[in-house]
């Protein structure tokens, strides 16, 4: 059994400890969110990754639902590639790109895939507005 006086002795050093070590998390004024631009970078390396392949050329994305031209699919992955580089400079340049007509968003589309909308949402975009399927 601890004596009467060791209890109190204990109770105070406990206090004093919690007084010390600051504000709980939970009941501060504000709490501190931490955005972290995973996403982002997540993109910007599935770019770098899809266009730094070597088995991705024209003619694999060649047709009337894909790249129409070769132009169009060397100036997409120009676009791509510099998103790919500084998305916050180049965000409003792909956004304008992707939502300028049909034959550039299917020839984005078929470039970078499934991850379409991934890229659509990280433009500042959603796929109700971009004019390809």
């Amino acid at each position: 059994m601890i004596p009467p006086l060791s209890r109190h002795a204990y109770l105070a050093a406990a206090i004093l400890l919690l007084s010390l070590s600051g504000p709980v998390p939970l009941l501060a004024d504000e709490p501190t969110v931490v955005v972290q631009p995973e996403a982002e970078n997540s993109l910007s390396a599935l770019l770098k990754n899809i266009l730094g392949d070597t088995d991705r050329h024209f003619d694999r994305y060649q047709g009337p639902d894909d790249c129409s031209t070769e132009k169009l699919y060397v100036d997409t992955r120009e676009l791509m590639g510099r998103f790919a580089d500084a998305p916050e400079q180049n965000q409003d340049a792909l956004r304008n790109y992707i939502l300028a007509n049909k034959q550039q968003c299917n020839c984005a589309r078929a470039i970078i895939g499934k991850n379409f909308d991934i890229l659509v949402d990280a433009v500042g975009s959603d796929l109700s507005q971009v004019p390809c399927p």
